[in-house]
């Protein structure tokens, strides 16, 4: 599932439409998206090779499916304590709209974790992390409009930098000051690409500016459900930021994209 709604999201911050059909037989479940021809293919790469899938896929026809075996059967006199969104078989439309993703996600989540206000962080470091996200978000927004200039470009990888040094000596979010560093490096390197794609990865550029605006204020100030709650969300951001930025070099491997089943 996470798998999932990763490409579904993926689409959303493309502004591609997006479907997920979700069909059944007798002792398997079938999960399909589809208008995946117009999602970069090295950023479904990336969420194919950053989430492990232990199911067989394949794509073709402008979609990919996911087979799964069930796990277990639910008798017929159970049915009736479903209701209508609880089918088996459905179709979930995945709108632009983000209100609408939650819905569709949210009763799936059995229990609801107790939010917590983290005080891992030294004062300064909050302060100084604070200082540099908010005028990186400015700058993100800059991009987004594709009239951006070299200068600006350098500041981004800089500000990029300088917050993967101050959340480098945490371990609880050592993912995020990696990622953080290595799109630094990544955009130094293609900074000409950048600027010339400013305003397609302007969608990706204010995704990020946002998860990272919502980590903070949920982390620090109104409580999140862990410390690593959105560690694998703005890794993701930022390694499709740098495949976007690179979407020219030679296409990553990915051995199971031939796969094929039978339905």
């Amino acid at each position: 599932m996470r798998t999932l709604f990763s490409i579904a999201d993926a689409q959303l911050r493309f502004s591609i439409e997006s479907g997920i059909y979700i069909e059944e037989s007798d002792e398997k479940q079938y999960f399909t998206i589809i208008n995946i021809k117009k999602l970069p293919s090295k950023v479904l790469e990336l969420i194919l090779n950053k989430n492990p899938i232990t199911s067989e896929y394949r794509i073709m026809d402008n979609k990919i499916s996911f087979e799964l075996k069930k796990i277990c059967s639910i008798e017929t006199s159970d049915l009736d304590t479903f209701n209508e969104s609880s089918q088996l078989s459905k179709i979930v439309e995945v709108s632009s709209n983000d209100n609408e993703i939650k819905q569709t996600i949210m009763p799936l989540n059995i229990q609801s974790k107790e939010l917590v206000v983290f005080d891992y962080m030294d004062s300064d470091d909050l302060i100084d992390l604070e200082e540099y996200a908010g005028l990186l978000s400015s700058l993100m927004l800059i991009a987004g409009t594709g009239d951006i200039t070299k200068e600006e470009v350098q500041e981004i990888y800089t500000y990029l930098e300088k917050i993967s040094s101050v959340l480098n000596t945490y371990s609880e979010i050592y993912p995020i000051s990696k990622a953080l560093s290595l799109l630094s490096n990544d955009m130094s390197k293609y900074i000409e690409v950048f600027i010339q794609n400013s305003e397609a990865l302007g969608p990706m550029c204010n995704a990020f500016s946002n998860d990272m605006s919502s980590w903070i204020k949920m982390s620090f100030y109104t409580g999140a459900p862990s410390i690593e709650f959105m560690n694998d969300t703005i890794v993701v951001n930022c390694q499709t930021i740098s495949s976007m930025l690179k979407i020219n070099d030679e296409p990553v491997a990915c051995d199971d994209l031939d796969d094929i089943f039978d339905f």
